[in-house]
């Protein structure tokens, strides 16, 4: 049975690494502007921006992937949604940095009060109570910098060097409106840049451009903090090659099957081809998510 987490056709959802396709010019500007002067000992901050589910969040995760794999990057995906203040983001990249450095070597007496359990299957369980009581201890530009210092100090082993830290700080909405969540971004971007010794951080925001249009009025300087990554809608091809490579994942010759039985998609006129009879709209591929769901049971 496949997990739920690993299906190709679970919407709102950023895509898995092995699915990725499409955003050639996309990544390799994020790999060489972002990913790569880190390495030369430049942080740097990126907005991606674009429509929603247009794949931000994707890209985010696949480019922090290549970054792992080619550099060796901690990898730090932070969700914002639904958070209120500054405070709440605090907790949050604490909770994110805590899940993604459980694993490394020496960091355990660091950040092991934060954790209660680590499963057979290396599941990180928070001490949320712990978290919140500390969050606020790192919810200023100075003080999170200090914390994230700490953190690449523990983890930036002579045997088991680290490239830098990737943060993602995702779906910004709501927390995007709050002028002090703009003066946090920046004066974290400068209190690092200012640094003798600045974090090889890669701080990545995504979101629509009005997003980052009130991060400016809130605070005119952000105008100067981020390259702008634009994410545009994929090719045909692109959109075609995704679901290709989606279908394939799973037993296609099921999954079709039963496409077919709705009537969503009909036999071609030849090679034995099937062409779909709707648009692939977040409905339709809540309908694939329940098919899907069905055939991985009978697997």
């Amino acid at each position: 049975m496949q997990e739920k987490s690993k299906s190709p056709f679970y919407p709102g959802q950023p895509a898995p690494v092995e699915l990725f396709v499409g955003r050639a010019k996309e990544i390799d500007r994020i790999m060489v502007r972002g990913v790569g002067q880190i390495k030369h000992g430049k942080p740097q901050s990126l907005f991606v921006q674009g429509d929603y589910g247009i794949g931000k969040s994707s890209i985010a995760v696949y480019t922090s992937a290549l970054a792992y794999k080619q550099s060796n990057f901690l990898r730090v995906y932070v969700t914002l949604g639904g958070l209120r203040n500054t405070i709440d983001v605090a907790n949050a990249i604490l909770e994110g940095i805590v899940k993604a450095s459980s694993d490394q070597p020496d960091i355990k007496d660091f950040l092991g009060k934060y954790i209660s359990e680590i499963n057979l299957f290396g599941a990180v369980k928070i001490n949320t109570k712990v978290l919140a009581e500390d969050a606020p201890n790192i919810s200023t530009p100075a003080s999170m910098i200090d914390f994230l210092g700490s953190v690449y100090k523990k983890i930036n082993l002579p045997n088991h060097p680290i490239g830098g830290i990737f943060l993602i700080l995702d779906e910004i909405n709501g927390i995007a409106k709050d002028p002090q969540f703009a003066q946090l971004i920046k004066r974290l971007v400068d209190v690092n840049a200012a640094s003798e010794s600045p974090i090889p951080l890669l701080l990545m925001l995504c979101g629509i451009e009005d997003r980052l249009r009130e991060m400016i009025e809130n605070h005119r300087s952000v105008d100067r903090v981020f390259d702008i990554i634009n994410i545009d809608r994929l090719s045909n091809a692109e959109v075609m090659e995704f679901y290709k490579t989606a279908f394939e994942s799973v037993k296609l010759d099921n999954f079709l099957r039963k496409m077919k039985e709705l009537g969503a998609i009909k036999n071609g006129a030849s090679r034995g081809e099937y062409e779909f009879t709707f648009t692939l709209t977040p409905a339709y591929l809540r309908l694939i998510s329940r098919i899907d769901g069905s055939l991985m049971r009978e697997r």
